[in-house]
C-alpha cells in the first residue's frame, strides 16, 4: 500500500489540458522511445513532421505541467520525461520492480536453504553415514545466481524510472526563473 502511495501521481487541470492534445502525446512517446530518453527539439520536429515554433509551444505547455524537462545548458535543448511523465506513459512500471525484487528474495532464501542442506549433509537409514549431495550445492548456487540477476534487474528498472540529477537541477532553475 505504501509503495502504491509513493508511486501515485496527482493530475490537476493543467496536466489534463497538457495531455488533451494528440500532438503532445506524440511528443511524449517520441521522447520516451528516443535513445537514452533524451532528444533535441530539432530531432523531435523532424521526427514528428511539425514546425519548430509549433513544437516549441507544445513543449512549453508540457514543461509547465511538469511532464517534460529540458536541459538548456547546451546549444541544443535536450528534452526528457520527468518522473511524472514516465508514470503517465508507464503506469505499471513499479509492478515490475516489486515483482523482480520479491522473486529475488524467494530465490535467495531457497538457495541458502539448499546450501544449508548440503553443508549439513544427509543421513541415510541404517547407519551414521552422512553424505553431502552435490545436487544441493549446484542447485543452491544456481538459485543464488538467479537471485543476483533479479536484484540487478530490479535496480535497473528502478533507476530507469527516476529522473537524473541534471533533470532536477533544470527544474529547480526553471522554478527560480518564474
Amino acid at each position: 500500500m505504501d509503495s502504491e502511495a509513493s508511486d501515485a501521481i496527482t493530475l490537476d487541470k493543467s496536466d489534463l489540458s497538457a495531455l488533451s492534445s494528440d500532438v503532445r502525446i506524440s511528443i511524449l512517446r517520441a521522447i520516451d522511445s528516443s535513445e537514452g530518453g533524451t532528444i533535441s527539439a530539432a530531432t523531435l520536429a523532424d521526427e514528428l513532421s511539425i514546425g519548430k515554433s509549433t513544437l516549441h509551444q507544445h513543449l512549453v505547455v508540457l514543461e509547465t505541467a511538469g511532464i517534460v524537462c529540458a536541459d538548456k545548458s547546451r546549444k541544443w535543448h535536450m528534452y526528457s520525461l520527468t518522473r511524472k511523465g514516465k508514470c503517465i506513459l508507464h503506469p505499471k512500471q513499479s509492478f515490475r520492480f516489486v515483482l523482480a525484487l520479491s522473486s529475488s528474495v524467494f530465490f535467495a532464501m531457497y538457495g541458502v536453504y539448499m546450501l544449508a542442506l548440503f553443508f549439513k549433509g544427509t543421513e541415510f537409514l541404517g547407519g551414521g553415514h552422512v553424505k553431502h549431495l552435490p545436487e544441493l550445492l549446484i542447485g543452491g548456487e544456481i538459485f543464488l545466481i538467479v537471485a543476483g540477476c533479479l536484484i540487478y534487474l530490479a535496480l535497473r528498472i528502478n533507476n530507469r524510472d527516476k529522473c537524473s540529477y541534471a533533470d532536477s537541477l533544470v527544474r529547480k532553475k526553471f522554478a527560480d526563473e518564474k
